[in-house]
């Protein structure tokens, strides 16, 4: 989980000049930025935990697959 933390923490820092820019010239809101933002990442961030359960299911032979997956994925 600290991973995905970190990561976004880092995306946001390298962006900002961008953003500030792009605000200042009225581009856009805050809102639709970080709307559009989670809307892109959102397969990724479902798709990476899925596989790692996945792989840790076969190897494992977890019985509770469902509960395994949605709490992995309400963590990340």
């Amino acid at each position: 989980m600290m991973g995905w933390l970190f990561g976004t923490i880092l995306t946001f820092q390298i962006e900002r000049p961008v953003f500030l820019r792009e605000q200042a010239a009225n581009l856009y809101a805050v809102t639709p930025y970080f709307l559009s933002k989670q809307v892109v990442e959102f397969p990724a961030s479902i798709l990476a935990p899925l596989v790692q359960v996945l792989m840790v299911f076969w190897v494992v032979g977890m019985i509770k697959f469902l509960e395994t997956t949605l709490a992995v994925l309400l963590v990340s």
